[in-house]
């Protein structure tokens, strides 16, 4: 009797709510729209994956510099693998009761940053906007790091203008021949334009 009411309740529930209400889901009613240009090390956290107890993040590391860059600090990622053998770390929105609130990137916005490796041999892979959850289980172009800072851009597009809770990532694998024993690479002037 108890579960046949409970069930009635849940139908006149679900029955009750109306066709024109935006739901979660619904592109145009989630989510913050960004402006541009936007700091990503300012607006967003970093969270770890994989290993993260094996990735040691310092969002303030002072080291050698592009002759542009006038801040004196950028974010060195240092992992070394132990059982699983890959790490990530990915800027998200900030937590707010508990819950990640999404933005949207505008039209015709790109990822604009600098990276290099430490030794050279550094293989990663710069991840798009998107759920991390979801987005680390797939592959994504790898990019070798030099000992020199590289500029990269990443270009939005049809990404943009949908609610991402994941705005900028980077992933990596330690295997045979890509970064057996680990790897430390730098970012800088990560920036949503």
């Amino acid at each position: 009797m108890y579960i046949r009411a409970l069930l009635c309740g849940v139908v006149m529930l679900v029955s009750c709510r109306g066709g024109n209400e935006p739901s979660p889901a619904d592109d145009s009613a989630v989510g913050e729209d960004l402006k541009v240009p936007t700091e990503i090390t300012e607006k967003f956290v970093p969270t770890r994956w994989g290993e993260a107890d094996r990735i040691n993040l310092n969002l303030d590391f002072k080291a050698e510099h592009r002759p542009a860059d006038d801040d004196g600090v950028c974010v060195r990622i240092t992992y070394r693998p132990h059982e699983q053998h890959w790490g990530a770390v990915y800027w998200q929105t900030k937590k707010e009761l508990g819950v990640r609130k999404p933005v949207r990137f505008p039209a015709h916005s790109r990822i604009a940053f600098w990276a290099r490796g430490e030794t050279g041999e550094e293989v990663v892979e710069f991840r798009m906007p998107a759920d991390p959850s979801s987005e680390l289980l797939t592959h994504g172009e790898l990019a070798h790091l030099g000992t020199q800072w590289k500029h990269y851009e990443l270009e939005i597009g049809e990404r943009a203008g949908k609610p991402v809770t994941g705005v900028f990532g980077v992933r990596w694998k330690c295997v045979t021949d890509q970064n057996e024993r680990g790897l430390t690479f730098y970012l800088d002037a990560l920036r949503i334009e």
